[in-house]
C-alpha cells in the first residue's frame, strides 16, 4: 500500500525501511533514513538505500541533500 506525502506516493520495498516523514507540515523536505547501516569514509560517495519508491509528478523533481 502507498503511502502519500506532500502529493508524492511512497510505497515501501523494504521491511527494515522506515517511513519517511516530516516533522511539520509546514515543512518544504521530507526526511528519508537509510535502510542499511553503512559507514561512508570522509570524501566518499556511496548510494544509500532507502527501502521506499517514490513516484514524482509530472513538473516535479526529486533532489536529495545532505543534512
Amino acid at each position: 500500500m502507498a503511502q502519500t506525502i506532500a502529493n508524492l506516493k511512497f510505497k515501501k520495498l523494504n521491511n527494515l525501511a522506515t517511513q519517511p516523514s516530516r516533522e511539520r507540515d509546514s515543512d518544504a523536505g521530507i526526511d528519508l533514513y537509510s535502510a542499511v547501516r553503512i559507514k561512508i569514509p570522509s570524501g566518499g560517495r556511496e548510494a544509500i538505500p532507502t527501502g521506499y519508491a517514490v513516484a514524482i509528478p509530472e513538473g516535479y523533481y526529486g533532489q536529495i541533500e545532505e543534512r
